[in-house]
């Protein structure tokens, strides 16, 4: 049905551009004098339809696949400090997750071990040291107390890492990787009190007070979203904070789904994806899916110290992008993922009531396929 559907609009583009362009032409011609004048004009306005939108979709698809090709290293390989850091976040939490299972399989992981401290060279050798750097040598070093509980030979491992330990004696800073204990009671004494209500209560706000929100409380809703969950701990998310009235409305003028209530936020995030912490073809959707979860961290972060918030969706053309972009700045290497409005809230106000859809009908149970 749907190639059915393509092969009829692409007719008619065909006969009404035809018509359109050179209405001399013995078709021209002919649907002049058969068709009515309206239906010729109808005919007209679909060929133009169909050119502008499939055009639209195509070069936006196009927009997305330079950009991804250029700033990941799918293509390029580790060709930057940002990108080979990413690649050494990854193998080194490759590392991590492996020590964090229930049950270890002594020996696990040796060639990853070995790929990552020679990207641990190189990243020595042109950059010199990072906190990336830094933890993947605690990383190795817990996988190597590791291994040598179990009695297996890593010599060669441990030996490497003798090198980048004794390149690190000077500098103050110790790496955080590796596995952290936690306890049930502690995640219960934590999470304790919050209730469905919280979630309940979180609604998209577009009332706020004039009251500006204290920098100190914006920091603090990004530091709690920061534990977002991503692809092997690479946190793509970034975050463009706007207090300035002048940006704030330059950024909600690119922005169609704020009039009525933006301008009274107090303040503006434009939340991003760093594309450059990508590694292949495979991850091409992953700094919308990263990204995203980090915006609803965001949001519940926001929430849970009493701010109210509206996320504004930054689905636009290609156009539209390169223009926010290059009025504030966004570097080219992000993706623009949403902006987020957020203030105070009144001691009253109005939402949508927004119903839900039924579990039932959003979820499946899978027994037995």
């Amino acid at each position: 049905m749907k190639n059915k559907a393509l092969a009829e609009g692409a007719a008619v583009e065909r006969s009404a551009a035809q018509c359109e362009q050179d209405a001399g032409t013995p078709l021209g011609s002919f649907l002049k004098r058969h068709l009515p004048e309206g239906m010729v004009n109808a005919l007209r306005m679909i060929a133009s339809w169909w050119r502008r939108t499939n055009l639209m979709l195509f070069s936006s698809f196009i927009y997305d696949f330079r950009r991804y090709r250029k700033w990941s290293s799918a293509t390029s390989g580790a060709n930057s400090e940002a990108k080979l850091q990413a690649h050494i976040v990854k193998e080194y939490h490759g590392l991590e997750k492996g020590m964090a299972l229930p049950n270890p399989r002594p020996g696990f992981g040796k060639p990853r071990a070995k790929d990552l401290l020679q990207n641990c060279e190189h990243h020595l050798a042109r950059y010199g040291l990072s906190q990336q750097l830094l933890d993947a040598v605690e990383v190795v070093r817990q996988y190597c107390l590791f291994q040598e509980e179990h009695d297996v030979d890593i010599r060669d491992i441990s030996e490497r890492l003798e090198f980048f330990e004794k390149r690190m004696e000077p500098v103050k800073e110790s790496g955080r990787g590796g596995t952290t204990k936690v306890t049930e009671e502690e995640i219960r004494a934590a999470t304790h009190g919050v209730a469905e209500t919280f979630f309940d209560t979180r609604h998209s706000v577009r009332q706020f007070t004039d009251l500006a929100v204290d920098r100190q409380l914006i920091e603090e809703s990004l530091k709690r979203a920061q534990r977002t969950p991503s692809v092997c701990n690479r946190q793509c998310a970034r975050v463009h904070v706007l207090t300035d009235s002048k940006a704030k409305a330059k950024a909600l003028s690119f922005q169609n789904g704020n009039r009525g209530f933006g301008s009274q936020a107090s303040v503006i995030f434009i939340v991003t994806a760093d594309l450059s912490v990508f590694t292949d073809a495979g991850e091409r959707f992953q700094g919308w899916i990263d990204g995203g979860m980090y915006a609803m961290s965001l949001v519940y972060a926001l929430h849970s110290l009493g701010l109210g918030s509206c996320t504004l969706n930054w689905s636009v053309a290609p156009g539209i992008d390169r223009r926010m972009r290059s009025a504030l700045n966004i570097p080219e290497n992000e993706l623009v993922i949403m902006m987020i409005a957020a203030g105070h809230i009144p001691d009253s106000f109005k939402v949508a009531s927004s119903p839900r859809l039924p579990v039932e009908v959003t979820t499946r149970f899978v027994t037995e396929t």
